[in-house]
C-alpha cells in the first residue's frame, strides 16, 4: 500500500484547559501556609513555595468544590533539592472538612528543576468516607518519607475536560529530537506521534542484532522531510529533505539522490513493511549528536546533551516510553473492532473463538499431553465427580463473611471448569451445570461491591467467562437472568467505580488487573446486550489497567513479590488475550516493556522448595497457567516446556487455561536457564550452582520498603544448599520481625528503600550488594552482601555499617531445620538427612542465639550486639559431610570491595 505519510501523523484535538487554582492569587497561597515566590515562574507571574520542614501538610481550598466534569489535572512544580523525593497529593471528600477521606495519589519528584504531572482524576484511589467528585472541599499536598531539607514551587492546577496534552507534548527535551522504543510500534518526532509502518503493523518495532540499532527511517522523514511516501508492498521510501529527493529500496544496498545512484553502508532491514537503518546512519543522515538509550527499551536521538538520565529521570522514561507503546483506543474505536470481528452475536469471543475450540477437541484425540490435562479436568469435575452432583455454592444464598473468600473461589473454579468442558467435548449438560451456578448468583441481593470490588471482579470474570462460552446453548429467559445480574451487580457497579462513587483501589496493582480484566470481559461478552454500558465500561478499563504494566518494565521482575505476580499476571494475560480475540488487536498492551520477560522471573524465583515469595514469606509453587500463553505470545517454548512437565510430574494442579493456552512442544527440548538473575527495580539479586534438586541458591531481597504495605524486609536473603530451604522468612512475617535481615535498635524504616549496588557472575564465584543505609537514620553508610565461592559450595552473606552513634545490631535468620549443636560461633543444622555448618565472622563479641519461634517448627538464628562507628558481620555456610571438621575455617572475613579480586 502506497500512501502520503504526512497522513499518518495523529492529529490530537485539546480543549482549552480551565484554571481551578491561579497561582497568582496571594491571599490563597498564604492562607494554605504557603510562601510566594517570584523566582520560579512558568505560566502564573508567581508560585507557591511549600516547605514540607515547616508545613508537613498544605491545604488549598477550592473555590469551586464540583470536580466531576474534569477528565484530567494538569500541573507544575518546581523542585529545590527534591530530586527522588515524593509527596501525596489528595482531593478531600468526605463529610466532615480536614477529614482523612478523598482521592489520593503519591507522586515522584523525578529532578531538581520543573516536573510536569498529568493525573486521569476517575482512576485516582479512594480513601475513607467519599462523597464524589462534585464535593472537593480541597486539595491537600503531604510528605511522604524524609520531609526534610527539600522545597517545590507549584504552578498553576489545570482541569481538562477532554484529552490533556501527553508527557511528550510538553517535554522541551524533545523538540527536534526523535523518540523510538523497542516495545512500540509507534514513534515520537519533534514532540507528534506517529506509526512507524504505514499500516500501524505491530511488529515494525526497533530492534537490536549482533550489537547494531537499527531504527525507522518513515517516521523521521514523515515529520522533518517533505512529501514522503511509502510503499509497504513495494518496500520502498521516498522523501525530500533539505531540497534534495531521496529514494530508499529496500532490496539494495543503495539508494538515490536527485536521481543519482549512491551506496549505502548496509542494505536496509525490511520489517512489517518499514525500513529500518543502523541508528548511526540515521544520526549522520538527520544531523543528530546523541543517542540516548533507556532499560525500558526507549531510544532518543537528539541534539541536546544529556537530555536524559536513566536513574534521575526514571519516572518520565516510563511515561515517555507507555504513551508511545500504548495505542490509547477509544471505547468507540475498540467497540467498532469487535464488531469487525465478531459479526455474529452469538459467537463466544473470550479467549477462544469457536473454530479454536474445535480445533482443541479434535486435537485432544490424538495429543497425549493435552488428552491428559483434559482427562485430569473431568476427572475434578466431570459429571460422575462430587463437585458436579453438589449445589451450586451459592444456593444457599449470600454466606458469613468469613466464608466469602472459599465460596467466590469454588464457584469461580465450579464455572471455568463445566464452561471450558461444555467446549471441548460438546456435552451440554456441562453448560446446564454452568448456568445453575450463574443462577445461583444471581439470585443474590449483590456481588459485593460496595463492601470488595475485589470480590465482585472474581465473581464477575468468571461468570462473564461461562457466559460467553455457553450461552449459544442457554433458553433465551435464562440468558436475560444472567444478563441483567451482570448489568446490576458487575456494569453497573463498574461505571459508578469509575465515576468515583464507591472505593477506587490503588493504581498499578494487582487489585487493579485484576478489577480491569473483570470489568472488560464483562463489556466484551455484553457489548451487544448492553452496548452504552458496556461502552462506558472499556472506555475507562483499558486506560485504567496501564499503570499495571509499569510494575514489570525494564526487565520483567515484579516489586511487590511472588504472590501478587501471580494475580496480576494472570489478569493482564487474560486481559490482552480476550482482546485479541474479540478485536483482533491487543493495543500495544502485549508489547509493554518487560512484560514479555516476566515469564522468566516466576522460574527464577521457584525452585522445588516453591517460589521464594520475598515481602510474603509464604512458600508455594508458583502459579504458572499463563505460560502457554507466553510461549505463543512470544515464540519461547521454554515456558510451555516447564509447565507441562510440572503438570506431568504432578508438581502442580492443571488449571483451565493450561488447555486454552495449550502449545505442544518437543520432549526433546532442552532449556538454557541462566545460573544468576538480577532484577533492579524489584530490588533481587539471586544465585545459583545449577538447575538440579540438589543445586544451592542463594538469593538477597532490597526493594522498595513501601511497595508491600511496610514490609520492612530490606536485605532478606535465602539459602538453599543441598536442595534444601534452611533458611527463608517466617509465614506471613509482620514488619521486620519474622524476615532473615538486619535491623537497627529492633525496627527498619518503613520508607527505606535498598538499591543493588552491583552483582557480578563467575563461573566458580558470584557476588552481589545492595545498599542498607537508609534502613535507619542511625546508619552512615550500609552495605549487605551476598557471595557464592569454592565453586559455589560456600555461601557468605555480610554486613558493613557505619553507624552515627551507639546502636543495638540485630542479625536475624529463620530456620525450619534441627540445630543439631550450637556453640557461641559455629552452628550445625540438620533438614531432611542434610547438615549445614554456618559460622559467624566480626561482629565484635556477638554470639549466635538459637530461639524457637512460639507456635511454629521454626528457629530464629539470631545475633545481637551493640555497635559504634564502623561495624562488620559475616555469616558463611557450608554443607557439612561425613569427616569434616567443625573447627574448619572455609570464609576469612575481608571486604566486600575485595570480593572481586
Amino acid at each position: 500500500m502506497k500512501k502520503n505519510l504526512k497522513s499518518c501523523i495523529e492529529q490530537v484535538q485539546f480543549e482549552s484547559p480551565i484554571c481551578i487554582l491561579d497561582m497568582n492569587d496571594y491571599e490563597m497561597i498564604e492562607s494554605s501556609d504557603m510562601t510566594p515566590d517570584l523566582k520560579h515562574q512558568r505560566n502564573a507571574h508567581i508560585t507557591a513555595r511549600w516547605e514540607p520542614s515547616s508545613t508537613p501538610c498544605a491545604r488549598i481550598l477550592l473555590g469551586d468544590p464540583d470536580l466531576s466534569a474534569y477528565r484530567y489535572l494538569t500541573f507544575s512544580l518546581f523542585a529545590i533539592g527534591g530530586e527522588g523525593r515524593q509527596f501525596c497529593l489528595r482531593f478531600e471528600s468526605d463529610p466532615v472538612a480536614d477529614g482523612d477521606g478523598g482521592y489520593v495519589v503519591t507522586l515522584p519528584i523525578s529532578r531538581n528543576g520543573w516536573n510536569d504531572y498529568r493525573l486521569e482524576l476517575p482512576f485516582l484511589q479512594s480513601i475513607g468516607s467519599i462523597q464524589g467528585w462534585e464535593h472537593i472541599r480541597a486539595i491537600r499536598l503531604e510528605t511522604v518519607g524524609d520531609e526534610v531539607g527539600f522545597a517545590v514551587c507549584l504552578d498553576n492546577f489545570y482541569g481538562w475536560n477532554g484529552v490533556a496534552p501527553y508527557t511528550y507534548i510538553r517535554t522541551p527535551e524533545l523538540k527536534g529530537a526523535a523518540m523510538f522504543s523497542k516495545t512500540a510500534a509507534y514513534a515520537v518526532i519533534d514532540r507528534r506521534r506517529i506509526p512507524v509502518a504505514v499500516d500501524a503493523d505491530p511488529t515494525a518495532r526497533p530492534f537490536e542484532e549482533s550489537g547494531i540499532l537499527w531504527l525507522p527511517m518513515a517516521p523521521i522523514a514523515a515529520i522533518l522531510g517533505h512529501r514522503a511516501v511509502a510503499d509497504n508492498k513495494a518496500n520502498t521510501l521516498s522523501f525530500h529533505y533539505r531540497r534534495k529527493q531521496y529514494t530508499f529500496n529496500g532490496s539494495t544496498a543503495s539508494f538515490t539522490v536527485n536521481g543519482e545512484e549512491q551506496a549505502l553502508p548496509c542494505k536496509p532491514v525490511v520489517r512489517g513493511g518499514a525500513l529500518f537503518f543502523p541508528a548511526g546512519y540515521l544520526m549522520e543522515f538527520f544531523h543528530w549528536r546523541q543517542c540516548f538509550t533507556d532499560l525500558s527499551g526507549l531510544v532518543v536521538l537528539s541534539n541536546r546533551k544529556n537530555a536524559f538520565v536513566s536513574g534521575r529521570d526514571q519516572y518520565i522514561l516510563r511515561q515517555l516510553n507507555a504513551e508511545i507503546t500504548f495505542s490509547h483506543p477509544t471505547g468507540e474505536e475498540v467497540m467498532e473492532d469487535l464488531r469487525k470481528k465478531i459479526s455474529n452475536p452469538d459467537k463466544c469471543r473470550l479467549l477462544l473463538l469457536p473454530e479454536e475450540w474445535m480445533a482443541k477437541r479434535k486435537a485432544a484425540k490424538t495429543d497425549a499431553t493435552l488428552n491428559r490435562l483434559l482427562g485430569v479436568l473431568k476427572l475434578a469435575y466431570g459429571n460422575k465427580t462430587e463437585a458436579y452432583a453438589a449445589d451450586p455454592v451459592f444456593a444457599g444464598g449470600t454466606p458469613a463473611e468469613a466464608e466469602w473468600e472459599a465460596a467466590i473461589e469454588m464457584a469461580s473454579n465450579r464455572l471455568r471448569a463445566f464452561s471450558a468442558l461444555y467446549r471441548l467435548t460438546g456435552e451440554k449438560h456441562y453448560a446446564e451445570r454452568s448456568a445453575l451456578e450463574c443462577e445461583a448468583l444471581a439470585a443474590l441481593h449483590d456481588w459485593n461491591a460496595e463492601q470488595c470490588i475485589s470480590r465482585t471482579a472474581e465473581i464477575g470474570l468468571s461468570v462473564a467467562l461461562a457466559y460467553d462460552w455457553c450461552h449459544n446453548v442457554w433458553s433465551e429467559g435464562r440468558k436475560a437472568l444472567i444478563e441483567r445480574a451482570m448489568l446490576r451487580y458487575l456494569l453497573r457497579p463498574a461505571v459508578d467505580c469509575y465515576n468515583g462513587k464507591f472505593q477506587m483501589w490503588r493504581s498499578g496493582s494487582a487489585d487493579a488487573a485484576e478489577i480491569n480484566c473483570a470489568f472488560t470481559a464483562s463489556a466484551l461478552a455484553l457489548a451487544n446486550v448492553y452496548p452504552e454500558t458496556a461502552l462506558k465500561v472499556i472506555r475507562h478499563s483499558l486506560r485504567n489497567v496501564l499503570p499495571c504494566f509499569d510494575a514489570y518494565a525494564p526487565d520483567g521482575g515484579y516489586p511487590e513479590g511472588v504472590t501478587e505476580w501471580e494475580r496480576a499476571t494472570t489478569a493482564l494475560t487474560l486481559l490482552i488475550s480476550m482482546l485479541q480475540s474479540a478485536t483482533g488487536k491487543d493495543y500495544g498492551l502485549a508489547s509493554a516493556s518487560g512484560f514479555s520477560a516476566t515469564a522468566r522471573f516466576a522460574v527464577l524465583t521457584e525452585t522445588q522448595n516453591g517460589a521464594w515469595s520475598f515481602h510474603q514469606g509464604k512458600s508455594h509453587p508458583t502459579k504458572t497457567a499463563v505460560f502457554g500463553w507466553f510461549s505463543n505470545q512470544y515464540q519461547v517454548p521454554l515456558y510451555a516446556w516447564l509447565r507441562q512437565r510440572d503438570l506431568l510430574a504432578g508438581k502442580k494442579e492443571t488449571d483451565v487455561l493450561d488447555l486454552i493456552y495449550y502449545t505442544p512442544v518437543s520432549e526433546e527440548y532442552a532449556p538454557n536457564l541462566p545460573l544468576d538473575a538480577v532484577y533492579r527495580k524489584a530490588g533481587l539479586v539471586i544465585l545459583r550452582s545449577g538447575w538440579k534438586n540438589d543445586s544451592n541458591l542463594l538469593a538477597l531481597h532490597g526493594g522498595d520498603n513501601r511497595i508491600a504495605g511496610n514490609a520492612q524486609d530490606a536485605g532478606a536473603f535465602l539459602l538453599e544448599m543441598g536442595g534444601e530451604r534452611f533458611f527463608a522468612d517466617l509465614d506471613a512475617a509482620n514488619g521486620a520481625d519474622g524476615r532473615n535481615t538486619l535491623t537497627v535498635n529492633s525496627t527498619q524504616s518503613a520508607n527505606a528503600v535498598s538499591e543493588i549496588l552491583e552483582a557480578k557472575s563467575r563461573a566458580a564465584c558470584a557476588y552481589a550488594a545492595i545498599d542498607t543505609a537508609k534502613i535507619s537514620p542511625l546508619l552512615l553508610k550500609g552495605k549487605r552482601g551476598i557471595l557464592f565461592t569454592q565453586s559455589r559450595q560456600v555461601a557468605v552473606v555480610q554486613d558493613e555499617l557505619t553507624l552515627s552513634q551507639p546502636a543495638t545490631v540485630t542479625w536475624n535468620a529463620y530456620t525450619s531445620a534441627t540445630v543439631v549443636s550450637a556453640s557461641a560461633r559455629t552452628l550445625l543444622l540438620e533438614l531432611n538427612g542434610k547438615q549445614l555448618i554456618c559460622k559467624l565472622s566480626g561482629a565484635g563479641a556477638g554470639r549466635f542465639q538459637c530461639t524457637p519461634v512460639e507456635g511454629s517448627a521454626s528457629t530464629r538464628i539470631s545475633v545481637e550486639c551493640v555497635a559504634d562507628g564502623k561495624f562488620r558481620l559475616a555469616a558463611s555456610f557450608r554443607l557439612f559431610n561425613q569427616g569434616d571438621q567443625k573447627s574448619e575455617k572455609f570464609y576469612d572475613l575481608r571486604p566486600m570491595s575485595t570480593w572481586d579480586q
